[in-house]
Formats: structure tokens, C-alpha cells, sequence
């Protein structure tokens, strides 16, 4: 279902900018993907204007769905997969990845698009303070507990699996608790991992909420938990990420070896992360957390982050570069 609607998109991107397009000349494209059916409009435009275009490549798709075992390898719906991608490829002048091991990746799966392939991490807005109108800790009656927070897709490529065993091996520390929030494909084997291993009191699962009560949300808590399936072999950095950094929240984390946040996180004094399997590291790292002053000082390295690695201007800069 979620392939057909992707299907759409550009269908429907042609027929919503159709009269715009019609009355403006554009100097330049900049199309992001997820999807990656947006390569025969991009074509489209790309000689119907003679310009540039410039892909944001956030998902390396299919490739992470082979990776953890959605889809087969050379089946009938990984060649469909495929041929939009590279479709979704060639459209693009440049191509911008976000990690140095996903760029190195890239260009050893996909030669012909290499030389047109650079390093762009994501980035985000510097924190602008202002009043809070909802709050976590009242919402579910947690004022004086030490808050480990995941928010975000629940699905396989997350293996939220990770954190509830991560929970249970913590179940003893009465001020911690775990708030767990969001949607997707393995929500209710999560919900019933929480049941089975009589977690409830120690985990609150929550569906998603409205963007502006998740941003009041995350001010409020003490740490902010990523895990990453250890059969990827993809590198990507979660959006989750950004939304801890630009608050300055210390992160934890447990993902795929070799992944690059491990040494983007660790190396910056923003948070601990550990390679996802090794749950013993993942608990030590998590006790090391529930120390105020250990969390202040990777609270500082977390925040330091918006301004060395994920700057709105130096992304900026980079992309515009290419139409010079």
C-alpha cells in the first residue's frame, strides 16, 4: 500500500505545479528522497528547463529492506524497486548523502552515479526558546522520574526490541523510566513484548503525537534513546538525532557496527552509543546516564553538534554551490 501511494506523488506533484510551472522558469531543483519515484518527473523538469537538480538522498532504498530481510534479493519487487531508483539517480546532477561510510557505500554500489555523489550531513535549526505548552511529565504523571525517551518510527529497521530489553534489565531503578512513542509495522510486537515481560510500569507506549506537542515534549526529558537493527548495513542518521542536538539532550544509543553516529556521538561527548547485540554495554552506558552531572556534561557535547556537523548554513552553502 505504501508503494502505491509513493507512486502517486510525483503524479501528483505534476499535476499540482503544472500551472505554476507553466508561468515560472526555475533556476534550480532540489528534491529530497524518500521517495524514490520522483525520478521520471525530476527527469521531466531537468529538460524541459535545462537546469540543474540536486538529490538529498536520505534512504538508501531497497537496499536496507534486503539488509533486514523485507524483501529478497533480486525477487520480482526488488527489480521494481531498483529500476525507479536508478531512475531516481539519473535524474540528478549531484547527489548528497549524509554520512561518510553511506557516501563510501554509495559509490561502491553505484558507479556510474559516483563522481556526482558528495558528503551533505542533515541538519537543523538552532533551539529558539520559547513558552511550553504541554509537558511529558504531567501528561503521564512522571514529575520526579529520570526520563529515557524514544519518539519516531516503530518498525523493523529500529528494532525497538533493543530498548525493551534494555528496560527490563533496568526494572529495578524506581525513579527511571522509559516513554516510548510512535507508529509502525511492529508496534504490536512491541506492545506485546512490553506485556510479556510485565513492563508496564516501567514503560509507557504511546502512539505518535502532533509535532508541536512532541517539540514541548522533548524539551523535558533527560535522555533520548536511538537503536538501529544490527543487520543493517546502511549508516543512516536518524532524524531523532537532530531533534535531541537541537535541544542539547545526551543521547544513547545502540545500532549497527560500524555505523557512523557511533564515533559522531562518542567522539563529541554528546551521549554514548553502543553497538546494537551487546546489551551489557548498552545497560552500563544507560546506568552511566542516570548521574545529573554525566548527563550535563553530554548534554553540552549534544548541543555542540547543531553548530560543528548539522549547520542549516554549511548545508545550504553546499547545495547552492552546485548551481554556480
Amino acid at each position: 500500500l505504501r508503494a502505491i501511494y509513493e507512486l502517486m506523488i510525483p503524479v501528483n506533484a505534476f499535476f499540482m505545479l503544472r500551472k505554476f510551472l507553466s508561468n515560472t522558469q526555475p533556476d534550480y531543483l532540489i528534491y529530497l528522497s524518500p521517495t524514490i519515484f520522483y525520478g521520471p518527473y525530476i527527469k521531466y523538469l531537468v529538460r524541459k528547463f535545462n537546469i540543474k537538480s540536486y538529490l538529498i538522498l536520505r534512504d538508501i532504498f531497497p537496499q536496507w529492506a534486503i539488509d533486514v530481510g523485507l524483501i529478497a534479493e533480486n525477487s520480482l519487487i526488488h527489480k521494481f524497486f531498483k529500476y525507479f531508483e536508478n531512475i531516481n539517480y539519473s535524474a540528478a546532477s549531484y547527489i548528497g548523502l549524509e554520512s561518510p561510510s553511506i557516501l563510501k557505500d554509495f559509490k561502491g554500489r553505484n558507479k556510474p552515479y559516483s563522481n556526482n555523489a558528495e558528503l551533505l550531513f542533515n541538519w537543523v535549526k538552532k533551539y529558539e526558546k520559547k513558552d511550553k505548552i504541554y509537558s511529558i511529565r504531567d501528561e503521564f504523571n512522571i514529575q520526579n522520574k529520570i526520563i529515557f525517551f524514544y519518539g519516531g518510527n516503530i518498525g523493523v529497521a529500529q528494532d525497538l526490541s533493543n530498548i525493551i530489553r534494555l528496560a527490563e534489565s533496568l526494572r529495578h531503578i524506581d525513579n527511571l523510566i522509559f516513554v516510548l512513542m510512535g507508529h509502525g509495522t511492529e508496534r504490536e510486537k512491541i506492545l506485546n513484548e512490553i506485556k510479556k515481560r510485565d513492563l508496564e510500569e516501567k514503560v509507557i507506549f504511546s502512539n505518535g503525537v502532533p509535532q508541536n506537542k512532541f517539540v514541548d515534549y522533548i524539551q523535558e526529558i533527560d535522555v533520548g534513546l536511538m537503536s538501529l537493527n544490527k543487520k543493517n548495513r546502511g549508516h543512516n542518521i536518524p532524524g531523532k538525532l537532530l531533534n535531541y542536538s537541537r535541544y542539547g539532550i545526551p543521547i544513547l544509543g545502540s545500532v549497527n557496527k560500524g555505523n557512523d553516529i557511533i564515533n559522531i556521538i562518542n567522539d563529541n561527548n554528546a551521549g554514548i552509543v553502543v553497538e546494537n547485540g551487546d546489551d551489557q554495554s548498552f545497560r552500563r552506558a544507560a546506568e552511566d546516564l542516570l548521574d545529573k552531572e554525566f548527563r550535563d556534561e553530554k548534554a553540552i557535547g549534544s548541543s555542540s553538534l547543531v553548530h560543528k556537523i548539522f549547520s542549516v548554513n554549511v548545508a545550504a552553502e553546499k547545495i547552492l554551490a552546485k548551481n554556480q
